[in-house]
């Protein structure tokens, strides 16, 4: 991997997020090798989140960072029951890795934490000490509703990419629009919310985030709404 470091001052930590969000894209083993080996060059301790370890779809491999020979030398790997479990909002997670690492995290957090609602403490226990059964179910039904949105879109001429991973779709907006534009005409002339991808930073330009959040017949009325809508914007030009 080559060096930037002659063109930035040298950073302490890298974040990475494979699956991430909005981009829903999937790092293979050999990118989180090169990850380690780039880190230990430096110096510099790597910060994984794998929120979305268990919604990786298509029978893709579920890959830890930890689980590559090094990392644990110079990395952390968080993990939420946000997603995993249905837990959002509870704000409840865990983090394992690198030792001085967690103990300074730990110390941090004893000075700025007063600790977690009992009962939600309890409800992890209770999901993290579970079969983990449902996962299968779980997947399958983001896959379907994944599949229903992109095949609804189809539909209309908008060819969308299918997510490896997450409850989002990363959609390439028609051309013609900027990605807030067309956000807002599909509120408003459509009744279909989606996120501009410009809400992610200046790189988002040109993309739209949709959440699989809904049963599939709802995101295939969704496509068709949204079929409509770009049919007429074709018409009116």
């Amino acid at each position: 991997m080559k060096s930037p470091w002659k063109y930035y001052r040298k950073p302490r930590m890298m974040i990475i997020s494979y699956p991430g969000n909005p981009v829903t894209a999937l790092a293979n083993r050999e990118f989180f090798e090169e990850v380690v080996e780039f880190a230990k060059l430096h110096n510099i301790l790597v910060v994984h989140d794998f929120a979305y370890s268990e919604l990786i779809f298509d029978h893709n491999p579920q890959i830890s960072f930890l689980s590559v020979p090094g990392a644990k030398e110079v990395g952390i790997e968080f993990n939420s029951l946000s997603k995993t479990f249905n837990m959002a909002g509870c704000r409840i997670a865990y983090v394992s890795g690198n030792e001085q690492a967690v103990a300074a995290l730990a110390s941090f957090k004893s000075h700025i934490d007063y600790g977690i609602f009992y009962p939600i403490q309890a409800a992890a226990v209770k999901a993290l000490t579970s079969d983990f059964s449902f996962f299968k179910s779980q997947v399958s039904e983001y896959e379907r509703r994944r599949d229903a949105l992109i095949a609804g879109l189809e539909k209309s001429g908008w060819h969308v990419a299918k997510s490896p991973a997450t409850m989002f779709v990363w959609a390439k907006i028609p051309a013609g629009f900027s990605s807030r534009r067309f956000a807002f005409e599909l509120i408003d002339r459509a009744g279909v919310a989606v996120v501009p991808g410009d809400a992610f930073g200046k790189l988002g330009e040109g993309y739209v985030r949709i959440a699989l959040v809904q049963p599939p017949e709802r995101l295939s009325e969704a496509a068709e709404r949204i079929q409509s809508y770009l049919m007429e914007a074709v018409i009116t030009k």
